[in-house]
């Protein structure tokens, strides 16, 4: 069956927010859904497993400036072109004003395993993306760097470490941006790494972190064995963020508890977007949502 996932359910009619796009499902939003969005600034976000649990505190954070609608089309394991579909339809539709990309360069489904080495296909297919996106009046593209994980990655002893998929994407996303940066152009392109949010004073990798402000004024600090105003950043495989990681099978976005990893990914990524079109995201949004 073709099924489509909201999140959250409270939200007003008029409002177009979290999208899953389940396999099989028909891509993009409804019509007549779309014909109800308000005059606000447009946000779409794209990606794979990463973006399902970081969604809801990327929405919320940009949500929190009143001005603003997001949509996420995210699922676990799939590419730039698993995408297309709901971008075209996103362009013709939605006319998005920013659009996050976020793609690790997995390829996992059919349609990214074509292109020859890693760093042809991530940046042919990000080409194309950014192409279809163009039609629709999109401004303001972000693409997310790859994520590094726990190295060595406890699941898959035999990766080489650090992982040289890192730099080859990172490579491919800075070589798409600058072609179509051009002069007098009325797109921006940029390459951001929301993955430092996740990271020590010193840029290393950590599975804990020392609580934020905003978490502790928020009472989300849960604390770790490694401090009571500490939270786990990174899942137990150390490579994504929900602490215990989500069942099968695949739920709506979001963990099944609060992820200080998700919510510090998810906000790294909506701050340049938020920054870009004048607008300020509330400190206070954390406080305002639910653990799932």
């Amino acid at each position: 069956m073709r099924t489509s996932a909201r999140l959250p359910p409270n939200l007003t009619t008029h409002t177009i927010t979290y999208r899953i796009e389940v396999r099989g499902a028909p891509n993009g939003m409804s019509r007549q859904a779309l014909i109800n969005i308000p005059p606000m600034h447009r946000v779409v976000l794209y990606g794979n497993s990463l973006s399902l649990e970081a969604a809801p505190y990327f929405g919320a954070a940009l949500r929190s400036t009143r001005d603003v609608v997001v949509a996420a089309h995210v699922y676990p394991g799939v590419a730039d072109c698993s995408w297309y579909g709901a971008m075209r339809t996103d362009a013709f539709f939605v006319h998005p004003d920013s659009v996050v990309i976020q793609y690790t360069g997995d390829r996992f489904v059919p349609c990214a395993k074509i292109g020859g080495s890693l760093e042809t296909s991530v940046r042919e297919q990000t080409e194309t993306a950014i192409s279809i996106l163009k039609t629709g009046g999109t401004r303001h593209v972000y693409l997310v760097g790859k994520i590094g994980a726990h190295c060595p990655y406890p699941l898959m002893p035999k990766l080489k470490c650090p992982d040289p998929a890192i730099p080859v994407v990172n490579r491919a996303l800075e070589e798409a941006a600058a072609h179509f940066n051009r002069p007098r152009s009325s797109l921006s392109v940029v390459v951001i790494h929301p993955e430092v949010a996740l990271q020590t004073s010193q840029h290393r990798y950590s599975d804990h972190l020392a609580c934020t402000s905003a978490e502790i004024t928020a009472a989300k600090c849960v604390g770790t064995p490694f401090g009571r105003r500490t939270n786990w950043v990174r899942d137990i495989a150390g490579l994504h963020f929900c602490r215990p990681s989500w069942p099968v099978p695949i739920p709506p976005p979001g963990c099944r508890r609060y992820s200080s990893g998700a919510y510090r990914y998810g906000n790294a990524m909506a701050l340049p977007v938020a920054s870009a079109l004048g607008l300020h995201i509330a400190p206070g949004y954390l406080e305002t949502m639910k653990d799932h």
